[in-house]
């Protein structure tokens, strides 16, 4: 199972995604933790920064999950909500970047993980 680290930013009620080049179903800001990050969030932190060119604040965990990844393999999700600082533009591996709700068509269009954190977080009251 690979681990990673995730984004969860919102906008009015709206999560960020981002379209990986090399997918088709969209997820929030995330990457893998390399051994040379020294904890979760410095690996969130620089995979935001390598991908979107923004910064984090207001930075704290939100919660774990267990699930099915983009790619179809198993994953581990560490989740972070956090407010970005500057105007995410797509760089590296991103190809688009898109704000999105709960709505069935809009939960479709994501990963099997991120469609079990975006209902998390509606029932939290995060989203719409």
């Amino acid at each position: 199972m690979v681990k990673t680290v995730s984004l969860l930013t919102m906008r009015e009620k709206k999560l960020l995604v981002v379209l990986s080049k090399k997918h088709t179903l969209w997820t929030p800001p995330s990457g893998k933790i390399n051994p040379t990050d020294s904890n979760p969030s410095s690996a969130l932190i620089r995979e935001v920064w390598e991908g979107l060119g923004v910064s984090l604040k207001n930075m704290k965990e939100y919660l774990g999950f267990g699930g099915i990844s983009a790619s179809g393999q198993p994953v581990y999700v560490d989740t972070f909500l956090a407010d970005i600082e500057g105007r995410p533009m797509p760089a590296n591996e991103i190809k688009e970047i898109r704000w999105i709700g709960c709505s069935e068509e809009e939960l479709k269009a994501v990963s099997p993980v991120t469609k079990d954190i975006m209902l998390c977080m509606q029932a939290d009251g995060y989203l719409s």
